[in-house]
């Protein structure tokens, strides 16, 4: 028997900068993302214990949602001289 799941949210957020003008960093991108901003561990999964039944048991193996996580990405331009 399959064991139903309550459906969720995920807030993310994803701030970008793009380098403009004559800087030798011209081109170059930053990029800045938190996963999961308001870190909640919704359930996604649910191994039963006993096949038997579907009622919850101590012995169900639960996947949660990971953590909240934070990236800072940057992404070189190349910009020759003009």
């Amino acid at each position: 028997q399959a064991v139903s799941v309550d459906p969720f949210n995920v807030t993310n957020l994803f701030l970008n900068y793009t380098v403009r003008g004559d800087s030798f960093l011209r081109g170059t991108k930053f990029r800045f993302a938190i996963n999961n901003l308001l870190d909640q561990h919704n359930i996604v999964g649910v191994v039963p214990f006993s096949t038997k039944s579907n009622a919850p048991a101590a012995g169900d193996i639960l996947t949660l949602v990971p953590a909240r996580s934070i990236s800072i990405t940057m992404t070189f331009g190349y910009a020759p001289a003009r």
